[in-house]
This record gives structure tokens, sequence and C-alpha cells, in this order.
């Protein structure tokens, strides 16, 4: 059969909107004579409504304490399903920290990432959980460590409309030197995509790919430390396996990027 550009012959009111959502079995001979070839494609989809992520709060604490907690955090906005995502980073003096448990929300978080084995300071980790109420919480990490001085900082999005917990991760550390860190993760038509960065660099010299920056800023300290963080975003309405990537221009310590995927509902 060959589609001709259509004028709709015989398609009015549900007949039409049946043609981008209805199965093919409901169309029928006299209303395909008028519908474009394009038009066919994906007739047995049914629309996706996209998942939507949005930034609420950046937030560092130096305090030396292996539980600290960040009182009055902006969540967003409350809505049953809505998920809220913890990217957090510890600075330790004498010890590389383990990040055992979260909670928010006067509730136990879920490990969405976990960092593994790494023997460095910059290792980042990404928690969430399900809050349906309020716009401001408290996030209270418990780190274990033999640290004397350390502080510890967060970057929190909220996530709606989506399936659950992350149905992609992936994370790449790189121990020195100027390089960008790179993951490939698969993205469902209408998700999102959220990146979590650490590293020992002026956070203006920090380039996103793939995902758009939401905020920058400097993980504060006992003493002098040039420990950052950063966190980035995208909602994909056409999904695919996406390169994220975090290039860092200047010398740098150390670095880690994690990135984390949540599907539409």
């Amino acid at each position: 059969m060959v589609f001709r550009k259509p004028h709709r012959v015989g398609l009015k009111g549900d007949a039409l909107r049946g043609v981008r959502g209805y199965p093919l079995e409901l169309i029928s001979d006299r209303h395909m004579a008028g519908i474009h070839a394009s038009e066919v494609v994906g007739l047995h989809k049914t629309a996706v409504t996209p998942a939507e992520v949005v930034y609420t709060a950046i937030a560092n604490l130096t305090a030396n304490t292996l539980t600290p907690s960040f009182v009055g955090v902006a969540i967003g906005t409350a809505v049953v399903g809505r998920r809220v995502v913890v990217g957090t980073h510890p600075y330790y003096s004498n010890d590389v920290p383990t990040l055992s448990s979260m909670a928010i929300a006067g509730g136990a978080a879920a490990e969405v990432i976990d960092p593994g084995a790494k023997t460095s300071v910059l290792v980042g980790e990404i928690w969430d959980r399900q809050v349906d109420t309020g716009t401001t919480t408290t996030i209270a990490p418990v780190w274990g460590g033999a640290a004397t001085s350390y502080s510890n900082g967060i970057v929190v999005w909220e996530v709606h409309n989506v399936s659950g917990g992350a149905t992609d991760t992936d994370e790449h550390f790189l121990p020195s030197g100027v390089g960008t860190n790179s993951v490939t993760v698969t993205v469902p038509d209408g998700g999102v995509v959220l990146a979590y960065g650490t590293f020992s660099s002026d956070p203006t010299d920090i380039t996103w790919g793939g995902v758009d920056e939401d905020v920058a800023e400097t993980l504060m300290c006992d003493g002098d430390c040039a420990i950052y963080q950063a966190g980035a975003s995208r909602q994909y309405l056409v999904g695919g396996d996406k390169t994220i990537t975090m290039l860092v221009s200047t010398t740098t310590l150390a670095r880690h990027l994690l990135v984390a995927v949540y599907s539409p509902a």
C-alpha cells in the first residue's frame, strides 16, 4: 500500500486521535486511505508522559561528625510518586569513608550507585527515596570511618512521573590529571538523566556533555582544601544509548562522575 499525503478522508475527532494512539486494528481501511505513511509508524504504541527532573538544592556542612544532618533542604513540589535524589560527597583528611546509610524525610533511602572501593576522598555516591509530601526536609547521611577533619556536601533533585528507582546507572573515577570522565547509559523515551560530579578543581573549569549543568560550588572543609561538587541533568524525549561526560580542563587530583537514569511511569 502506498500512503498519500493525508487529507484525512473520514477522519474525525476520536478517529483522528486514534491514529496516534489506538491499536492498528481499530483503524478501518477507509481511515487508512487518508493517512500519511509517517503516521502509521508506532500505531501500536500508547503515548508516554515524560518523566521530569528538577534541581532543588545544594548544601555543604563543615562539622567533625560522622552523622551530619542537613535541615530545611528544599525538595520541590509535593506529589504522590515524587522521588528525592541526593548526590553526596565527603571530605576526609585521613580516611576514605563509606556511606552506610542515609535518611531522607525521616525514612531510609536506597543506595542508587555503589562506588565500590576507591582510595580517594573524592568518591561520591547517589541515594534516593520516594517522598510524597513536603517541600523541605532533613537529609542525614551516616558515614563510616576514622577521619578527624571532614565535611559533607549534597546536591538534590526531585523526579516526577517515574516508574520507581533508577533503571540504569554508571560511574567513572579518574585518579589524577586533566581528562574526561565518561559513561554510557540507556535512556528510554521520556526518561531523565542525573549526573553528580566531585573533583578538586575550580567548578568553572567543568564542561558537561549529554546533560546540562544545574549547579557547582566549593565543598567547604576544615582547613584549606579545594574540594568541589557539581550536578547536571537532562530530560530525553527520544531515548537511546546516551554518553554523559564531565571534562575538567585544569589539573586536578581526582574526579568522580556518577550517573543515574529514571524511566517514565
